[in-house]
């Protein structure tokens, strides 16, 4: 609602619930905690592989095949998961950033609705008649105001005028007196 008048019934944004917008912060809150859970994964699966790989290297100096071949499976094992969870970081990743920006398109449409419907309602209470009638006034106004201005300043003008300069030269310098 604008300047207390109703929502615009030709907008073309809807209002959404109070519900829904429970629900949109839900979405959003629950991808960010999916987001930071998924991540935390990560780091432990790259710790995990790095481990592999430096029991691998031990076990292959000590000539332990057998080991080291395990510790490289687990290895492959751990990256086939990594690159799983990171495909789906990035997807997850992708729905928030598509969420979000559609809920800022939705309140920018929404709060340009909002004030055409607030500037078409202020157009419309002016009366170009009334306005016109403003503007001869005002001139009328600044034209009174010229003509006091003029007036002012041609008696302040005229008042400066000096008759016999020299009288008051002599008057205000007596020692500058020539006989």
């Amino acid at each position: 609602m604008v300047f207390g008048f109703g929502k615009n019934k030709k907008s073309p944004v809807k209002d959404v619930s109070k519900a829904k917008k429970t629900e949109i912060d839900l979405a959003l809150a629950n991808s960010e905690n999916t987001l930071n859970y998924l991540t935390k994964k990560q780091e432990i699966l790259e710790n995990k592989i790095n481990e592999c790989v430096n029991l691998a290297l031990e076990c292959s100096k000590r000539n332990d095949k057998a080991n080291a071949l395990s510790h490289l499976r687990r290895k492959k094992l751990l990256t086939n998961e990594l690159n799983k969870l990171r495909s789906t970081l990035i997807a997850l990743e992708t729905q928030s950033i598509a969420l979000e920006g559609a809920q800022m398109q939705h309140m920018a449409i929404s709060a340009l609705s909002d004030s055409l419907h607030a500037q078409k309602y202020l157009q419309s209470s002016i009366d170009s008649n009334k306005f016109d009638d403003l503007l001869d006034e005002l001139e009328e106004s600044k034209e009174i105001q010229q003509e006091i201005l003029d007036t002012m300043t041609s008696n302040l003008s005229s008042n400066l005028e000096v008759t016999n300069p020299s009288y008051i030269i002599h008057s205000l310098f007596p020692s500058l007196r020539m006989n």
